[in-house]
């Protein structure tokens, strides 16, 4: 009876830490888009950081650089009022503001006031095919408008991004923290939560097989 008593609660805490995992992805990127990327599983090694897979400081440097020109474009279309569809991954911009599912009408409630931008972080995917930086919009006066939050695809010598989302300066709304993801944002956590579970189910059978009848 010790023994079963025991191994149900190893499963039932593999199991907390399954359901307990962060489902970041849908709150960073656009729905449609964070679907399609289901279907894309990378190697294991991947999720772990292991071998090829592991960030290196030329690609974070490569990464920055890419994701740089991306933004710079973003903002250049934008302050002279053309479309900043070519920026973007799609023939039409992707917004989320404050929170708000993602869009192709959304407007970036900066506008033309944002005079420079100031990364506070990037984090490139451990396939170094797709890269998530954040950055802070700052005014002429030097005040902070808000956070750009972008999730992009490496695209030749530059990046384009997939969303882009907005979170103005005193709002609720707070972007998500910039985490290592492998091949799309949120992906390794919900590996873990996978394979959490699976080891709480081969836990779980192995109690079957041993408990009295």
């Amino acid at each position: 009876m010790r023994k079963c008593v025991f191994v149900g609660a190893v499963v039932a805490s593999l199991l907390s830490e399954a359901r307990g995992l962060a489902q970041v992805a849908p709150e960073i990127i656009g729905q449609a888009v964070y679907n399609s990327l289901q279907g894309q599983h990378a190697p294991e090694k991947c999720y772990e950081g292991r071998g090829r897979y592991q960030v290196t400081p030329a690609s974070l440097e490569d990464g920055a650089r890419r994701s740089e020109v991306a933004m710079d474009r973003y903002m250049k279309l934008g302050a002279v009022g053309a479309d900043r569809g070519p920026a973007f991954t799609a023939d039409w911009i992707e917004l989320r503001v404050d929170g708000a599912s993602a869009s192709h009408q959304a407007i970036d409630p900066f506008g033309a006031k944002v005079a420079r931008l100031e990364r506070i972080g990037l984090v490139v995917g451990h396939d170094r095919n797709r890269l998530r930086g954040q950055w802070h919009a700052i005014d002429a006066a030097g005040n902070i408008l808000g956070i750009y939050d972008a999730y992009l695809l490496r695209s030749k010598d530059h990046a384009r991004i997939i969303t882009l989302s907005i979170y103005t300066d005193g709002t609720s709304a707070r972007p998500q923290p910039l985490m290592p993801f492998c091949d799309s944002v949120g992906d390794i956590e919900k590996w873990h939560e996978a394979k959490a579970e699976r080891e709480a189910n081969k836990v779980a059978k192995q109690a079957a097989r041993v408990s009295p009848r």
